[in-house]
């Protein structure tokens, strides 16, 4: 939980754009998931990142979040790499770079229509707009090849221009990834996102 103090400022534009799957409904299918959890009643969700190479490959793909099983979460990784087309990031002078694509595969047997996704980071907030519990957004990130965030946008919006600014403004004093490597080893700066939710303090 991060503590956080709303406050408008102004910050220059920024252009880049995340890596994107062309094709992620074609990943998995009823059959991936049912010769896995018959028997076991296996559920949850896998969040894995995929790296994303400047041509649009992808490269690598690690779990970021675990469905609590093993095998699904293997799975997840093993049909991104095999099956996934990709649209390479895009820096901000429009050339491609490497970019981290997050994937969400949710586990479920039939009938059971539970899909709640949770934030990556949740910013606390001394309050929230009136009649609002909770509110969240997706965030875009330059990051270099330290793991530290050097320019952020808004993605998709809270839908509270000053909560958004907010985000943006701290994430990159306020939280740093792992270094993002190829398959040498080589650290390299990336374009990801992160979904972010916000949470009135009590």
């Amino acid at each position: 939980m991060i503590w956080l103090l709303l406050f408008a400022a102004d910050a220059p534009a920024q252009t880049f754009t995340p890596a994107t799957a062309r094709n992620a409904s074609e990943w998995l299918s009823s059959d991936d998931y049912l010769l896995r959890a018959v028997g076991t009643e296996k559920t949850g969700v896998t969040q894995v990142d995929i790296l994303i190479d400047p041509v649009g490959k992808a490269l690598t793909c690690g779990v970021a979040g675990s469905s609590g099983s093993s095998d699904l979460d293997v799975r997840t990784c093993a049909a991104a790499i095999q099956r996934g087309r990709f649209s390479p990031a895009m820096d901000d002078a429009g050339r491609p770079t490497y970019g981290i694509y997050r994937f969400r595969a949710v586990w479920l047997l039939p009938g059971n229509d539970s899909r709640m996704l949770l934030p990556d980071v949740i910013l606390e907030v001394p309050t929230l707009p009136a009649g609002r519990h909770t509110l969240s957004l997706s965030l875009g990130y330059a990051v270099n090849e330290d793991g530290r965030i050097t320019s952020c946008r808004v993605l998709r919006t809270s839908g509270y221009p000053a909560y958004d600014a907010a985000a943006c403004a701290a994430m990159p004093h306020r939280y740093r990834f792992a270094p993002a490597r190829d398959k040498s080893g080589k650290a390299v700066s990336v374009i990801r996102t992160q979904l972010v939710g916000f949470h009135a303090a009590d």
